[in-house]
C-alpha cells in the first residue's frame, strides 16, 4: 500500500496534467462554477487557437498555459459576495498590476496583468467582473504583451 502510494505521489509530481488551479479553495465552495483548462488540452490543435474572446474583444497570446474561470450567481449556494471576497484574498497575494478598471452603480470590472518584464510581457492575466447579481473571474496563464493588451482596451468598455 505505501508503494502506490509513493507511486501516485511521484506520478502527480511529474504529471503537469494534474496540476492544481489556483483558485481550487475557491472552486471548491458549494453552488460555485468552475472551469479549468490544462496546457496539455490548449496546446492541442484545434483547441482554444491563438486568442480568447470576451464580449467580442480577444486576449492574444503566444503561448497559453492555463485558463480558470470561476462563476457564482443569486440563485448559487454561496453568494457572489462571498465568492468575490475568498478570490480576493487570492488576488491580494499575487504580485499583479492594474491594467483596466470600470465601475458603475452596479459592479465593476478589472483586468490585471502579472508584472510585465524587460520585454513587456507578462506571464498572467487575471479579469475580475462583479454586478448586483453575479461575480466571474477568468485567470489566463500565458505569453502576454502588455502595451498591445493597454492598446486594445484603452477605448474600450469592457462589459463582461
Amino acid at each position: 500500500m505505501k508503494r502506490f502510494f509513493l507511486s501516485l505521489i511521484v506520478l502527480l509530481a511529474i504529471c503537469p496534467a494534474f496540476a492544481q488551479s489556483l483558485f481550487d479553495s475557491v472552486a471548491d465552495m458549494p453552488g460555485v462554477t468552475s472551469t479549468y483548462i490544462s496546457n496539455e488540452f490548449l496546446s492541442n490543435p484545434g483547441s482554444a487557437g491563438g486568442a480568447i474572446y470576451l464580449n467580442g474583444a480577444s486576449i492574444p497570446a503566444e503561448n497559453y498555459k492555463s485558463l480558470e474561470i470561476i462563476s457564482a450567481d443569486e440563485d448559487s449556494a454561496t453568494k457572489p459576495e462571498v465568492v468575490a471576497a475568498a478570490c480576493r484574498k487570492i488576488i491580494d497575494g499575487m504580485d499583479l498590476q492594474l491594467l483596466l478598471r470600470t465601475r458603475d452603480d452596479d459592479g465593476y470590472n478589472r483586468i490585471y496583468v502579472g508584472r510585465p518584464g524587460d520585454d513587456n510581457s507578462s506571464k498572467t492575466i487575471l479579469i475580475e467582473s462583479k454586478d448586483e447579481d453575479s461575480y466571474q473571474l477568468v485567470y489566463i496563464r500565458g505569453e502576454f504583451d502588455v502595451q498591445e493588451l493597454a492598446r486594445r482596451y484603452s477605448n474600450y468598455n469592457l462589459n463582461l
